[in-house]
């Protein structure tokens, strides 16, 4: 399988692997050796090492989609405490100069400072009236029995959440720099493993005409599938269709996505391998907490290792 992205190091490495097994079978005198001594034991050194990245990156990637799903959950629930403190401030309060402190709600998307910023000042205006009422009264308690010791608890909760979700995508940016300064090295072995096995293998062995590739044909790709999509919530779920591709030669449909606004092929996930005849797939990755946003897009795999995935997909998840 030729090299087309991440998702197509595992498999194309293995045919390096077991081609450079059956090479050294029909040699087991004199096994094949790339410059610098490297021999096939240093090249499944460098593939598991090269499989254990990728591994990490996809668990530290689950890790921040699962920490940024509680952010987005823990962002609505405060969110809506506002409207409701300013309405029962609104009651209470009406003709005192208590209603024009009231902040506005911040914005969902709003960074940690930004988004803190109005909650902040809420948490200080419901002290304020409560220490105002004194014996008078209970002050502020918002529908289900909410009090201002709540909200400072979920304050507190807030930020830890945002220092997790900071935390989790910091890592995710580590574990990613780590697997790409593995890829370089590995391909460029693999190109040499291309030059010296023709070189180490008499002519007209059978071994030579399997020698895996590293590039797809050329004049193979074919073309993309046109996907629409949208967010179903009768089944809670991302719900994507095509027209079945008339192109001759397909091995499979992928499914890859990616988290956020834009997909990014060096960040992209394998999130599916489909039929080629499958015309549509639901899925809930990356959007399991409302208001979540992936991008996918669905990859026409050809038999000759070409790929297409045309134009990708953005879903929403909608917040109610």
């Amino acid at each position: 399988m030729p090299i087309t992205g991440i998702a197509s190091y595992p498999p194309t490495m293995e045919e390096f692997n077991l081609h450079w097994v059956a090479v050294n079978a029909f040699d087991a005198a004199q096994p094949l050796v790339l410059p610098g001594s490297y021999a096939w034991s240093n090249f499944n050194a460098d593939q598991n090492a090269v499989l254990s990245a990728i591994t990490a990156v996809t668990q530290a990637a689950t890790n921040a989609r699962l920490a940024s799903a509680q952010l987005e959950i823990s962002k609505r629930e405060l969110r809506e405490r506002v409207p409701r403190f300013r309405k029962t401030v609104q009651l209470n309060y009406a003709g005192t100069s208590y209603l024009r402190d009231v902040p506005q709600t911040p914005a969902a998307g709003a960074i940690e400072t930004k988004f803190m910023e109005p909650l902040d000042d809420m948490e200080q205006l419901w002290e304020r009236i409560n220490a105002a009422a004194g014996d008078s009264g209970p002050g502020i308690v918002l529908p289900g029995n909410y009090t201002a010791a709540d909200f400072g608890v979920n304050i507190l909760g807030m930020r830890s959440t945002f220092q997790l979700a900071q935390s989790e995508d910091t890592e995710l940016g580590f574990k990613r720099h780590d697997r790409d300064a593995l890829l370089g090295p590995i391909y460029d072995r693999m190109l040499q493993y291309r030059t010296a096995v023709e070189l180490h293998l008499p002519a007209g062995n059978p071994l030579l005409m399997s020698v895996p590739r590293l590039s797809p044909i050329p004049g193979t790709t074919p073309p993309g599938l046109v996907v629409t999509g949208e967010w179903n919530s009768t089944i809670n779920k991302a719900y994507l269709s095509w027209p079945q591709s008339t192109f001759a030669n397909i091995d499979k449909i992928q499914v890859r996505g990616c988290t956020g606004s834009t997909y990014k092929a060096a960040d992209e996930e394998v999130v599916a391998d489909l039929p080629p005849t499958a015309t549509s797939y639901e899925t809930d990755w990356g959007l399991t907490a409302p208001g979540a946003l992936a991008v996918y897009k669905f990859y026409v795999m050809a038999t000759t290792g070409n790929e297409n995935g045309g134009k990708a997909v953005r879903i929403v998840r909608p917040t109610t």
